[in-house]
């Protein structure tokens, strides 16, 4: 079976804007996909960076905490000795 000149130009122009629709298929894709991934990478960001001040924030009430109790031994200390 032959294909006549017509057919095979005609396949390759079918050929040709399949492949043309589907590239900007991907291209519409891939700029979607961009703009998400920035979304999301800024969106990181924030939390990270909400998580390295609220890390520092318990660090400091851990802190004022544990001086907390020790004064409240130190009292408790005394306390005892009084008695």
């Amino acid at each position: 079976m032959e294909f006549t000149k017509a057919e095979v130009i005609s396949a390759a122009g079918v050929l040709a804007v399949t492949i043309a629709a589907l590239w900007l298929l991907l291209k519409t894709h891939m700029k979607r996909d961009d703009a998400r991934l920035e979304k999301y990478e800024r969106y990181h960001e924030s939390n990270h960076k909400q998580i390295v001040e609220l890390t520092g924030e318990h660090r400091e009430l851990k802190g004022r905490i544990e001086g907390v109790e020790n004064l409240s031994k130190s009292v408790l200390e005394e306390i005892r000795r009084m008695k």
